[in-house]
């Protein structure tokens, strides 16, 4: 019940950008739309400590198209990061997302959040290469 109601609020947010949008076909919407979905589903499943929104934007994620978001993901991102003590968290909830089903992003990912040089972050890079 609780997780259908964070899904039917997600899904209105992302109604807000663009209604009714396909996200496997995200590559076919005008540059802008697709960047501000994907931005969406970044906020929702980075920033928030519920797990029905990580869970929803994990399953967002994993329906887009692999080279549309290898190419979006660098351009989307500066929605995340801003404040230092959340780097780790944010890194980690975006590795979920990205480790296993778009490797090319997951070793972006780790490439741009090592330029921050928190020691935190560089536990988590390690704890995740370690996985593979």
């Amino acid at each position: 019940m609780e997780r259908s109601r964070y899904a039917r609020w997600f899904q209105q947010r992302l109604d807000k950008i663009c209604p009714q949008a396909d996200l496997s076909h995200i590559s076919h919407l005008p540059r802008e739309t697709g960047l501000a979905l994907l931005q969406e589903i970044l906020k929702t499943g980075c920033l928030s400590g519920n797990a029905a929104n990580i869970l929803l934007a994990r399953q967002a994620t994993a329906g887009l198209p692999a080279d549309w978001l290898q190419e979006a993901l660098p351009l989307a991102v500066s929605c995340l990061f801003q404040e230092p003590e959340w780097r780790e968290w944010e890194f980690r909830r975006l590795a979920e997302m990205t480790q296993g089903p778009f490797p090319a992003c997951f070793a972006w990912l780790t490439d741009y959040v090592e330029r921050f040089q928190d020691p935190e972050i560089q536990e988590a890079i390690e704890g995740y290469i370690g996985r593979l």
